[in-house]
């Protein structure tokens, strides 16, 4: 299966084509999401288990990551 497409455009920003996106980029927008999801406490989007009474669930630990 591919990676996801991307829009590839000139430098002032005029679309030419969609491309795949390399593994690199893809492997960084990954990163990027996930430490923005992992830092974010409140909102969309957030999970939050145990507040109430200050059970802890335990840990996660990203393994698919290379970053």
């Amino acid at each position: 299966m591919g990676n996801p497409l991307k829009i590839k455009t000139t430098g002032g920003g005029t679309w030419i084509s969609l491309q795949e996106t390399p593994d690199t980029e893809l492997t960084h927008t990954i990163h990027q999401i996930l430490t923005e999801f992992a830092s974010s406490t409140s909102g969309t989007g957030t999970l939050s288990v145990g507040t109430d009474t200050g059970d802890s669930v335990g840990t996660f630990t990203d393994t698919n990551s290379s970053a």
